[in-house]
């Protein structure tokens, strides 16, 4: 059997073309890296909001929990020596309530935004009507 110059070019030589590297275009790869970061931060914004949105729902349940009560008027105390902010809200918030909504209702009317309080300094007492 007799085989043609055209069938043996095509077995046993590999065409131009694949012998030769793909030339390296700075365009295809800079706009591959340009959608890759827009990606990234499509991404990234989504997180952000997502975890936005989840904190600010907890805290709405939060201060749902807390507020069932409408505050009434201001009282005051003194902190003593040893005195914690766990110790002054079980001495003033009303018995129903949980003692870690009244601390945190403490610490926002103080505008604390941690436990520490220092010996002799003046704090707003949240009043909740019974």
């Amino acid at each position: 059997m007799e085989m043609k110059y055209s069938t043996y070019k095509s077995i046993h030589e590999p065409e131009q073309v694949l012998r030769t590297k793909p030339e390296f275009s700075y365009e295809k790869y800079a706009s591959r890296l340009f959608l890759r970061d827009q990606i990234t931060r499509s991404a990234m914004i989504k997180l952000l909001i997502t975890i936005s949105v989840f904190i600010a729902g907890c805290s709405v349940v939060f201060k749902a929990s807390a507020g069932d009560q409408p505050v009434l008027l201001n009282e005051q105390v003194v902190v003593s020596s040893g005195d914690t902010l766990w110790s002054i809200s079980l001495a003033n918030k009303p018995d129903q309530m949980d003692t870690r909504i009244y601390v945190e209702a403490l610490k926002d009317k103080n505008q604390l935004s941690h436990g520490t309080i220092q010996t002799g300094q003046v704090l707003e007492l949240p009043q909740f009507q019974h």
